[in-house]
């Protein structure tokens, strides 16, 4: 497989840290890049377009949902798999994140090896999400 893309929409830059660390375990599967808003992430993906987008839920001005919202409006990234990436994970967030157009929505990992394990997962399933 070739090597992928994941843009990390998230008011915190830790975060994009955290997702570099994991990342740069497994070099050959991904290449990340880091947007601070929706603007930010708007503009960005006016040049490049990634294979998957994790959007934090909780941004000032426009969380997760909204953000999300206004991505799967535009027709040249509405394909695009989202995953809210939230430390709040409940079922409810989860279903108003699939209603909107969302792939899916996990839980913020605490640990770097998780964080693996869910990029592991996303390489060869699509989709973060860990089943037990």
């Amino acid at each position: 497989m070739k090597k992928q893309y994941i843009l990390l929409i998230d008011d915190d830059p830790d975060e994009f840290e955290f997702l570099l660390s994991a990342a740069s375990q497994l070099p050959e599967h991904f290449e990340c890049s880091y947007a601070v808003n929706a603007d930010a992430a708007l503009s960005l993906l006016g040049d490049f377009t990634p294979d998957y987008i994790l959007m934090d839920m909780n941004m000032p001005l426009v969380n997760g949902l909204e953000c999300t919202h206004r991505l799967k409006s535009i027709e040249k990234i509405s394909e695009i798999p989202v995953f809210i990436y939230t430390t709040g994970y409940n079922e409810t967030l989860r279903s108003k994140a699939l209603s909107i157009g969302a792939s899916g929505c996990v839980r913020k990992p605490a640990h770097s090896r998780i964080l693996k394990h869910m990029l592991e997962n996303l390489y060869t399933n699509g989709t973060p999400e860990i089943t037990q």
